[in-house]
């Protein structure tokens, strides 16, 4: 009796299918690892959760995603295991990561010179309400605002220096909701000088 053999279209065809079930079936361990290292690496260097925490927050959210997608499959029989939407999410992991480590670069720039341009606006500020403060009229009904002032504006001064600090140590995020405060204390405090001197 002759034996059955399959046609050698339909055979090159069954090894095919094969082929692409087992591929899809083995674990993405190149792109895990590849995830793993931008994710425990790039993004804390570069700062990004705190100067792009939205871009962050769907790389970490899609980076998740993926890792609990291939543990669904590897909680599956060898045979039924498919890989493939964990693979892709970590690729897009990776290509949401690169660019929120991008944006934080960008972000991080961008205050950078935003303050810099605002402490020197700021020390002008205070220099200026030190000036003031010599022409204010030495009549006894000014002092105790000028005291006050004189306080205020002392305690600008320290706030300055420590925002400044943070400046200079490339911690911006820290450094700006200080800045901004001073520079609007210095405002007001100028309108006060200017009411005791009229």
């Amino acid at each position: 009796m002759r034996p059955f053999l399959l046609p050698r279209s339909q055979f090159i065809w069954i090894v095919v299918l094969f082929s692409f079930v087992i591929g899809c079936a083995e674990r993405p361990t190149i792109e895990i690892d590849a995830a793993q290292a931008i994710f425990l690496a790039d993004l804390r260097m570069a700062h990004t959760k705190e100067y792009a925490p939205l871009a962050y927050s769907a790389a970490i959210d899609t980076f998740n995603a993926a890792m609990s997608a291939v543990e669904e499959q590897d909680d599956k029989f060898s045979l039924f295991r498919n890989y493939g939407i964990a693979k892709a999410r970590l690729i897009k992991a990776i290509e949401l990561s690169n660019s929120a480590a991008t944006l934080a670069i960008e972000e991080k720039e961008r205050l950078k010179h935003e303050q810099t341009n605002m402490m020197v606006e700021i020390a002008g500020s205070l220099a200026a309400i030190d000036s003031a403060l010599t022409r204010v009229p030495a009549k006894k009904s000014n002092r105790a605002a000028f005291c006050l002032i004189k306080y205020d504006l002392s305690k600008l001064h320290i706030k300055y220096y420590e925002a400044k600090d943070w400046h200079n140590r490339e911690a911006y995020v820290m450094a700006e909701p200080e800045l901004q405060a001073i520079s609007r204390g210095a405002e007001s405090l100028m309108k006060e000088v200017l009411a005791i001197i009229d």
